[in-house]
């Protein structure tokens, strides 16, 4: 697979289906989000900053600590979601190259 294919990959795979989602963030409805992107909608999307679109796929770092960890979302979660573990790999591989 080319860099621009697996790049495309990774877009469609964290956007999803088009009907489903919108400019704005998610919403629960009857206790499912509805809107936003596939990847806001999976149960390992954890916004860096609460009410905020930034989502961390990586490792995070504490400066004050100086440490660095695996951010809350790629750590274990009670219930495997295997394609929001995807769509971060996906994400992971196609930065990894570029930076």
């Amino acid at each position: 697979m080319t860099q621009k294919e697996n790049m495309q990959k990774a877009r469609d795979r964290c956007l999803g289906d088009q009907q489903l989602r919108t400019q704005e963030a998610p919403k629960k409805v009857d206790k499912e989000l509805v809107g936003g992107t596939a990847f806001e909608r999976n149960q390992r999307a954890f916004p860096v900053i609460p009410k905020t679109r930034c989502y961390g796929i990586g490792n995070s770092a504490e400066p004050s600590s100086g440490l660095m960890a695996p951010h809350k979302g790629n750590k274990v979660l009670d219930g495997e979601d295997q394609d929001a573990l995807e769509m971060r790999e996906d994400l992971l591989k196609v930065c990894r190259i570029h930076f």
